[in-house]
């Protein structure tokens, strides 16, 4: 039998139950290749989920994530191709890339508008000392798991890739 790690809050009570005002955490980022296309992983870790009023409906640990998907060919650096997410969640992307998470008890963005919302602090895989890499590896969530690890990873890129994204756009640098 698998062990679960159990910490975490419970999903039950009403909003937040006096879990924090949503305005820290952090959001992990991992750049990796799909299909021959550079997409960049972001991930915010929540303590619980819940989806409607009852304690049955949410569960302890919940990893929101999203990918971004780049055509560097060109010179506009600041040209994204395309994002798409990796769980239900939505996207609103006239200018800037700004993820919607349609909870609005424990969502870390409650509240939040405009540039407010970019206020995270992004940690690289790469940065991650080699303890925080080996604890984010081995942890066992029992309904979720960490999207950026090696275990997980590039199943995450390729399930969020769609080959629509690059359609009609040059192969060329064009600068």
């Amino acid at each position: 039998m698998t062990e679960y790690h159990r910490a975490g809050l419970k999903p039950t009570g009403g909003g937040r139950s006096g879990c924090g005002d949503g305005k820290g955490g952090q959001v992990y980022v991992r750049r990796g290749i799909s299909q021959g296309h550079v997409g960049i992983l972001y991930s915010y870790y929540f303590p619980k989920a819940r989806w409607a009023k009852g304690d049955n409906n949410g569960h302890r640990h919940y990893w929101a994530s999203i990918v971004v998907w780049l055509n560097r060919w060109g010179c506009r650096v600041d040209d994204i191709t395309s994002t798409w997410p990796i769980s239900e969640v939505g996207v609103d992307m006239p200018t800037h890339l700004q993820m919607q998470i349609h909870d609005i008890a424990i969502a870390p963005f409650t509240g939040a508008s405009g540039d407010k919302v970019y206020s995270r602090v992004l940690v690289g895989w790469e940065s991650l000392p080699k303890e925080a890499l080996q604890a984010l590896s081995n942890v066992k969530y029992e309904k979720t798991g960490v999207p950026f690890v090696e275990a997980n990873f590039q199943r995450q890129l390729d399930a969020a890739y769609r080959e629509s994204f690059y359609h009609g756009l040059s192969d060329q640098q064009d600068c």
